[in-house]
């Protein structure tokens, strides 16, 4: 990763606070009420940025492990600061190229994340590499950006500042929301998965109400090799409830 590329100082403390409550935390929300009944013993999360969703996860599966993962050093550090539990662990680890063991856990988790990873056929290879059979993978991304008229009109400000730079939300936040472009990308992986094992893949990718959004996951049975990395266990710290302040549509995928 970019030194330029790495949040630093105040930035994820800003981040959380001020984007956490506007974008995040709702559907932290949402998608810990979901996993909750699944009851899991072991959840991965991926591109876990400042803990918002792990936060919700930790009180919402009381009996599960949570390996929070990111490859931002920053943002791991002020997500274990507010992560007051033994059953939270951080670790550096990129979503393409994970340093577990295979069929480790019950449940992964990657929300709001997926969008920005190069190689996204990879990185989904890699969550089904490591789930357990019957295991669940819960990915939730953004809708349309014409839809999200809160970051559209962030986008809009920030292009009359800079407009010769290329448009940000498209690239970025809003690069992933092609229904058509998920099924591609999963049953892509699902046909390489079959020729060395026999399994399925069923996607259904819907859009969630700008309200109550919506998260649905996998269920998968893959095997393979890795090591486990070290445990990196953050300084505890209470952390503090945040209202809802608003929700942009985001469009879950459910693969079975």
């Amino acid at each position: 990763m970019a030194e330029t590329d790495v949040f630093k100082h105040s930035t994820p403390s800003l981040y959380d606070r001020y984007m956490g409550p506007l974008l995040f935390e709702p559907y932290a929300r949402h998608v810990a009420e979901r996993v909750g009944p699944l009851r899991p013993s072991k959840i991965l999360e991926t591109a876990a940025g400042t803990g918002i969703v792990t936060r919700a996860l930790r009180d919402a599966a009381p009996e599960a492990t949570i390996v929070a993962t990111d490859v931002n050093p920053a943002v791991l550090l002020f997500a274990a600061e507010q992560v007051q539990s033994e059953r939270v662990e951080f670790q550096m680890a990129d979503a393409q190229n994970l340093m577990f063991d295979d069929e480790t856990f019950d449940l992964v988790l990657c929300l709001f994340g997926i969008m920005f990873f190069p190689d996204k056929i990879r990185a989904n290879a890699e969550a089904h590499r490591v789930l357990r059979s019957q295991g669940r993978y819960i990915v939730v991304t953004f809708d349309r950006l014409d839809l999200n008229p809160i970051p559209r009109a962030a986008g809009e400000a920030v292009a009359s500042l800079f407009p010769e730079d290329p448009p940000y939300m498209e690239r970025g936040p809003f690069s992933y929301t092609d229904a058509a472009q998920w099924r591609r990308i999963y049953e892509q992986r699902a046909s390489k998965l079959s020729r060395s094992r026999p399994s399925s893949c069923q996607v259904a990718c819907r859009r969630a109400t700008p309200r109550t959004g919506s998260c649905s996951g996998l269920r998968s049975g893959l095997r393979s090799n890795g090591s486990m990395p070290p445990r990196w266990s953050g300084r505890p710290k209470r952390s503090s409830g945040r209202s809802n302040r608003g929700m942009a549509k985001t469009r879950p995928c459910l693969l079975t």
